[in-house]
């Protein structure tokens, strides 16, 4: 059995629009640095800046967005279960994400799944790809070697198992800013 097999696809999860008025709405955001295991601020590892859009709020734009993000994922997520039946069950996301790389971002190979944050299933939602680098793969588990970069399509969303089996990376951004959105389902 492939592991390629349980990373699925989905493309035109949000119409250009919509995808547009999130960017032109996440570049007016403050972003906050993103850490790694218990909130470690460690750029070697992880050099990228998170919005959490499920936190509480005032504004009602993020809640709006935090709302119609969770509906897509959690969908995309149902849908992932009914193609992939091994995997087993959800029972909610557990956070929504956007995240902005600038030159220099990336994120080393890493699995989302831990003691301290239990996930069952992983999502990315791409937002441009007006930039270079920053490509998301995948690699083999035991040798570390790339099987899978996915190509960056506005509005595509990526879905995988959080386990071990599946450790990923975002590549070091060239040039431009590079937006997306992760999610993680318990």
């Amino acid at each position: 059995m492939e592991l390629q097999n349980f990373i699925k696809i989905y493309d035109d999860c949000l119409k250009p629009e919509t995808v547009s008025s999130l960017i032109q709405w996440l570049q007016k955001q403050t972003f906050e640095n993103g850490t790694v295991d218990s909130n470690i601020l460690n750029t070697e590892i992880r050099n990228t800046q998170v919005l959490a859009l499920l936190s509480p709020s005032e504004s009602q734009t993020k809640i709006h967005w935090g709302n119609l993000l969770a509906h897509l994922i959690l969908k995309a997520m149902q849908n992932y279960l009914s193609d992939v039946k091994s995997v087993g069950i959800i029972n909610g996301i557990q956070t929504i994400d956007a995240l902005k790389y600038e030159t220099g971002g990336h994120y080393i190979y890493h699995v989302d799944h831990a003691a301290n944050t239990p996930r069952t299933l992983s999502a990315v939602l791409l937002l441009n790809n007006d930039y270079e680098g920053g490509e998301l793969c995948f690699a083999n588990p035991i040798d570390h070697e790339r099987y899978l970069k996915v190509d960056v399509i506005p509005g595509r969303l990526i879905v995988w198992p959080s386990n071990f089996l599946y450790p990923h990376a975002v590549t070091p951004l060239t040039k431009g800013r590079r937006y997306s959105i992760v999610s993680w389902a318990y």
